[in-house]
């Protein structure tokens, strides 16, 4: 069974929703997609599958496979620049919540000229307010305000990226 959840992007998943990726693409009227994830699922040959797919759809498409672990910025900016050489119109994040993660602030960096803020919403971080100031910055509609998981720095709790329309990022921690 196929199970398709609409955000502000559709999700597709489920037993089956490989065999239907190309005509939903299509139907969308999508041509050349990159697929986000990381070297562990292309290692293990679910790249391969999404790609065997996609040819069979007849879709030119893109592969980059730079995810990392939570997400950091520099992996972010790769998987945007990614997108921007392939030409890419649409966007399949492959994996589990780092793919997606790292394609969902990819796009944004993309799309947007907005100021991009990142909030850590791990344990650490919400134990130490993140929630608060997440919720707070999510208030003004001038910005973009993101979640991500753990950052390593627990000490440094709650910490907060911004990201400005120039490109440039400079971080907050308390």
């Amino acid at each position: 069974m196929v199970a398709m959840m609409s955000q502000a992007a559709a999700m597709m998943f489920g037993a089956g929703a490989l065999s239907v990726l190309g005509d939903e693409l299509k139907m969308r009227g999508l041509k050349k997609p990159v697929i986000i994830t990381d070297k562990g699922v292309t290692g293990a040959g679910v790249t391969a599958m999404v790609e065997a797919t996609l040819k069979e759809a007849a879709l030119d498409y893109a592969v980059w496979d730079g995810c990392l672990s939570d997400a950091p910025t520099d992996s972010v900016d790769a998987a945007a620049e990614a997108i921007r050489d392939a030409g890419a119109d649409s966007i399949i994040a492959l994996g589990g919540g780092s793919s997606i993660d790292t394609a969902k602030a990819a796009s944004l960096t993309v799309k947007n000229k907005k100021t991009i803020i990142t909030v850590g919403m791990a344990t650490c971080g919400i134990s130490s307010g993140a929630d608060e100031i997440y919720n707070e910055l999510k208030k003004n509609k001038d910005i973009i305000v993101l979640k991500t998981g753990c950052l390593g720095s627990c000490y440094l709790e709650p910490i907060v990226e911004i990201r400005n329309k120039s490109n440039i990022k400079s971080g907050c921690q308390r």
